[in-house]
C-alpha cells in the first residue's frame, strides 16, 4: 500500500513538472493557482472520497453484519445506481 502511495506521489510531481515545463499543457497551472478551482477540486476530491469509500464501508457491513450474500449486497446497491 505504502508503494502504491509513493508512485501515485511521484507521478504526481512528474505530471506537474512536464505541465510546467511543456509549451501546450494539458492543465494550465495557473488554473490551478485559482482559488475557484482549487476549492472546486478539493470539495470533488473529498466527495469522491466519501462516496466510494461508504460503498466500501457499506459493502462490508451488509456482507459481514448483515449476512446478505454477494448477489444480495449488489442488489441493495441497485438503487444507487439511478442517478
Amino acid at each position: 500500500m505504502l508503494l502504491a502511495l509513493a508512485v501515485a506521489v511521484v507521478a504526481g510531481v512528474v505530471f506537474l513538472a512536464a505541465q510546467a515545463r511543456g509549451r501546450n499543457p494539458m492543465v494550465p497551472l495557473e488554473l490551478l493557482r485559482a482559488r475557484t478551482m482549487a476549492l472546486s477540486a478539493t470539495i470533488g476530491f473529498a466527495l469522491n472520497v466519501g462516496f466510494y469509500g461508504m460503498i466500501f464501508l457499506l459493502g462490508l457491513y451488509l456482507q459481514q453484519e448483515q449476512g446478505l450474500s454477494p448477489m444480495a449486497t449488489r442488489l441493495a446497491f441497485l438503487p444507487m445506481t439511478r442517478c
